[in-house]
């Protein structure tokens, strides 16, 4: 990949970005085909192709947050974070939500 700040090729594992990605079945909605050449500065037209799925049923990811089991963070700093960003919400019972919350260097050992 290339970093977008220093410009640097670097090999990196996704995996340690600790996140899960959805990817969408998009056959149905007959979108423009991208090619995406890695000589050419392309991120617009990733970003472009990936906003036009925005707001499309038939591709949207739909849970409940009583489907999720666990959200794990780094540092209670993030924790922090978190619970200001859920504050914001227009969700009844936001303590359901941070019940889930797990600090990984506190709990690792549980596991």
């Amino acid at each position: 990949m290339k970093n977008r700040k220093t410009k640097k090729i670097a090999v990196k594992c996704l995996m340690d970005e600790c996140e899960w990605r959805y990817i969408p079945d998009v056959a149905t909605l007959e979108l423009e085909q991208v090619i995406v050449n890695p000589g050419v500065e392309n991120a617009g037209y990733v970003q472009l192709a990936s906003n036009s799925m925005n707001f499309r049923e038939e591709v949207s990811l739909h849970f409940e947050y009583s489907d999720i089991k666990h959200i794990v963070l780094q540092t209670k700093e993030e924790y922090q974070e978190l619970s200001r960003a859920i504050d914001s919400w227009k969700f009844e019972d936001k303590s359901e939500i941070l019940s889930k919350v797990i600090i990984w260097p506190d709990k690792q050992e549980d596991f």
